[in-house]
């Protein structure tokens, strides 16, 4: 998360930066022209920030869906009365098992977390639907 949360910073910085950049500014006897320049440097930041704009949602997505998979099978398992011996000594191993995997599972869902408002703070268009499933 801190990767994409320092790279759309820089590139957010980088591209209001290059848009502020004076096309023709006379300094004294000279005029200098950066409109080249400036038409060099706006589409590079352009270029890495629709890189993550297309990565950041499907990667938040992706995480949602495995979460909520393994959530779903947690749930299944838990609801599952035992009838026989075997069935009860499975249930009774599954709960020492998803007991250790409730705190990974909760950090993972925080990342996904901060995903999500790093999305809503630098404005990353995402699908409705990944909203929608998010929350």
């Amino acid at each position: 998360v801190q990767f994409f949360a320092d790279h759309l910073e820089k590139y957010n910085t980088q591209h209001k930066m290059a848009l502020h950049i004076v096309e023709k500014r006379p300094t004294g006897m000279l005029l200098v022209d950066a409109t080249k320049m400036k038409s060099l440097l706006i589409p590079s930041p352009l270029r890495c920030l629709e890189a993550i704009y297309e990565m950041l949602p499907v990667l938040a997505r992706k995480e949602v869906d495995r979460l909520i998979a393994e959530l779903q099978d947690a749930s299944f398992k838990l609801e599952v009365v035992p009838t026989t011996t075997l069935e009860f000594v499975s249930a009774l191993s599954f709960l020492d098992e998803i007991q250790i995997r409730i705190e990974p599972l909760e950090r993972e869902a925080m990342v996904v977390k901060e995903i999500y408002e790093l999305m809503e703070h630098f404005h990353v268009p995402m699908p409705d639907v990944d909203l929608v499933v998010y929350q």
